[in-house]
């Protein structure tokens, strides 16, 4: 009997010890769920979102990417996820009208509509720093003019484009350098027309948004070095701007 007691025990207190650790296992499984640090990548702020990873809001949506912070007008030219170029009348410098150059101005005017797109802060420019910005965008869009003639099937659309997107880019903002830059890296790695076109205006989203364009333009470069090309560079482009825009952000909230 003795015997049998102390048996009796032992088995008491294994059982015990080990509905210890099944109950101590089910909480932490529990705690899981519940937000803490380990729980499954991506869950909380990305697909039980309806986003693809743990990304914030408009950068990952399913059913196709789009970047956060665009207007109305631009929302629309997203098709499916693809990356809108310029309109004709961006591409030669206008804003407001996609109409061409060249139209006779009334009363030393230009009709309604019609005005040259200018970078941020334009008004506040003197007439030597603005004739200055003029003349630096004519040289540069005749080096890229100079470099693209050496390329072979480069056709006059595609030097079209290439012009185009460097004037339409530096028009918004981007640094002359920096969207000349651009263009003539993604030419000579083959890029043309559309391509073209997507790469510089997804270049001209980082306009506004705190952005250093040396190291995205180091960036952009590197993508190109790498294969990336048309919609897919694109992409990429608008995705790094969003994200150095939001470190941006909040570094300013932790000042």
């Amino acid at each position: 009997m003795v015997y049998n007691a102390r048996w009796m025990k032992m088995w008491i207190v294994v059982f015990i010890a080990v509905s210890m650790v099944l109950t101590c296992t089910v909480v932490l499984a529990q705690g899981k769920g519940k937000g803490r640090r380990d729980e499954p990548p991506g869950w909380q702020k990305g697909e039980k979102k309806g986003w693809e990873g743990d990304v914030p809001p408009g950068i990952e949506k399913k059913g196709g990417w789009m970047p956060p912070g665009l207007s109305k007008e631009e929302h629309a030219e997203w098709k499916n996820g693809r990356p809108p170029g310029w309109s004709r009348g961006e591409k030669e410098g206008w804003k407001g009208a996609d109409m061409p150059p060249g139209l006779a101005k009334k009363g030393g005017e230009l009709p309604s509509g019609l005005a040259k797109s200018t970078p941020p802060g334009w008004e506040k420019w003197n007439d030597e720093k603005k004739k200055g910005w003029e003349k630096k965008l004519g040289e540069a869009k005749e080096k890229v003019r100079g470099r693209a003639k050496k390329l072979k099937d480069f056709s006059e659309e595609n030097l079209d484009s290439t012009i185009g997107s460097l004037e339409a880019a530096a028009r918004k903002g981007v640094p002359i350098r920096h969207a000349r830059g651009l263009v003539e890296k993604a030419m000579e790695k083959g890029v043309r027309g559309r391509g073209l076109e997507t790469t510089s205006r997804a270049m001209a989203y980082g306009v506004g948004k705190e952005v250093d364009f040396d190291q995205l333009g180091k960036f952009v470069h590197e993508k190109l070095d790498e294969g990336l090309r048309d919609d897919e560079l694109s992409i990429e482009i608008y995705k790094e701007i969003a994200k150095r825009h939001e470190e941006q952000l909040k570094t300013i909230q932790l000042k």
